[in-house]
C-alpha cells in the first residue's frame, strides 16, 4: 500500500485514517486535482473538506492546490445524485441535505461552485 496516498480511487479514506491526519507540508509546490472526486465512495464530502483545508494550507507555503470542477461535481451541484455512493448520500442528509450542502449557502457548495474547469500552466491547458 502506498502510504503517501490519502484516498483510493473509490473515494474512501485509507484504512485507519481521517481527514484531520493530513496537512500541507511542501513549499513552492503546485498540485492539480482533475475533478471527479465526488460519487466514488462513502467519504466524498469529507474529501472535499480535506481539499478545502489543504488548499488554504498550501497558500501559507507559497504553494497552490488547483481543484478542477469535473463532470461528477457538475452532476452533484445540479442535484443529479445517481452516481452518489449510498453511504455518502445518507451521511449528507439525503436529497435535501445534499442539495443544501452543495448550495452557495454552505462552504462546501461555495468552494465547489467556484472551482475552475480549465487550468493553464506554462501555455498548456
Amino acid at each position: 500500500m502506498n502510504t503517501n496516498m490519502i484516498f483510493n480511487k473509490r473515494g474512501s479514506l485509507m484504512g485507519g485514517t481521517t481527514a484531520d491526519s493530513y496537512h500541507w507540508k511542501a513549499d513552492n509546490l503546485l498540485v492539480v486535482i482533475c475533478g471527479d472526486m465526488m460519487n466514488g465512495g462513502p467519504d466524498d464530502i469529507e474529501l472535499i473538506r480535506l481539499v478545502m483545508r489543504l488548499d488554504a494550507e498550501a497558500q501559507t507555503k507559497n504553494s497552490r492546490l488547483i481543484y478542477l470542477f469535473g463532470n461528477h461535481e457538475v452532476n452533484n451541484v445540479m442535484s443529479n445524485f445517481i452516481g452518489v455512493h449510498p453511504q455518502s448520500f445518507i451521511k449528507s442528509g439525503g436529497r435535501s441535505g445534499r442539495e443544501r450542502l452543495l448550495s452557495m449557502e454552505d462552504p462546501v457548495g461555495r468552494y465547489l461552485r467556484t472551482r475552475p474547469v480549465l487550468f493553464e500552466y506554462d501555455g498548456l491547458m
